[in-house]
C-alpha cells in the first residue's frame, strides 16, 4: 500500500450555454463556465486555485455574400483577460461554400 504525501488535488469543470436561433441567418450565444478546485500536481501551467469563472456572448449574422461575428467575453480566465472580437467576412467571387 502506497503512503499518500498530501491531500489530493481534484479539480473540475463546471459549464453552462444557451444559444438561441434567431432565423436561418442569425444567433446568439452566452456561455458561462467555472473552474472549481486545486489543480493536480505537477500542474500544466494553469493558475486557478479555489474557484475561477467567465462569461462569453456571442452574436452570428450570415448576410448574402458575408457574415458577421460578435463576441465579447473571456474565453480562458487562466491566461487571458476579457476581449471583444468582431469579424466580418466577405466572399469574393464565388458563393460561399464552393
Amino acid at each position: 500500500m502506497l503512503a499518500s504525501l498530501g491531500p489530493d488535488n481534484i479539480q473540475w469543470f463546471e459549464s453552462l450555454s444557451y444559444a438561441y436561433q434567431i432565423s436561418s441567418n442569425s444567433s446568439f450565444a452566452v456561455g458561462i463556465r467555472s473552474v472549481i478546485g486545486d489543480p493536480p500536481i505537477p500542474n500544466g501551467g494553469g493558475d486557478c486555485i479555489g474557484r475561477c469563472s467567465n462569461v462569453s456572448v456571442a452574436y452570428h449574422l450570415r448576410l448574402r455574400t458575408s457574415e458577421i461575428y460578435l463576441a465579447y467575453g473571456d474565453p480562458n480566465t487562466l491566461t487571458t483577460v476579457p476581449q471583444a472580437i468582431f469579424k466580418l467576412i466577405f466572399y469574393a467571387g464565388a458563393q460561399k461554400g464552393t
